[in-house]
């Protein structure tokens, strides 16, 4: 086996407080909208990236991609939403076998209540604690962090559970 390549402390001090900082955004953001409208943090990703779509739908394998997580456990987690309300399924039009999440109005008004405690918290803790000028770097890099992670995604078949 080979050896670790090690961070040098300049990558240390880039990586750490980058770790340290989104659990803990992540953590505030999933606790407050628990707490206030009983979703999780990726619940509310997937109620916002429907009502971003005009039609309010979007594949449930796409879903899962976007957000990084199995096939199965996107089911798991559009079941849940929809014995809540807030999405229902739907076939895909010109696909027998494609499924699709789509957003229903109990959850686009949830939503609606939602983003306004969602934007609050991400401009607090993160937004407004970052200088303007650093937002085009930033904008570059994580940009290109999240294309290279979609085109070396694994498929579902290469991905492991998450049940």
């Amino acid at each position: 086996m080979a050896s670790a390549r090690w961070l040098t402390d300049d990558e240390a001090a880039v990586w750490t407080p980058f770790v340290v900082s989104t659990l803990r955004l992540f953590a505030r953001l999933e606790a407050e909208l628990k707490e206030r409208f009983d979703i999780s943090h990726l619940d509310y990703g997937v109620l916002s990236q429907l009502s971003f779509r005009p039609d309010g739908r979007i594949r449930m394998a796409e879903l899962a991609d976007r957000f990084g997580v199995g096939r199965s456990h996107m089911t798991y987690r559009v079941a849940r939403l929809e014995r809540m309300g807030l999405v229902t399924r739907c076939s895909v039009v010109g696909d027998q076998r494609g499924v699709a999440a789509e957003l229903t109005p109990v959850g686009r008004r949830l939503l609606r209540r939602a983003a306004p405690l969602h934007v609050d918290t991400v401009r607090r803790l993160f937004v407004d604690r970052i200088d303007p000028a650093d937002f085009p770097v930033l904008a570059r890099v994580f940009g290109e962090l999240a294309a290279q992670e979609d085109a070396s995604a694994p498929s579902d078949a290469m991905r492991p559970s998450r049940s």
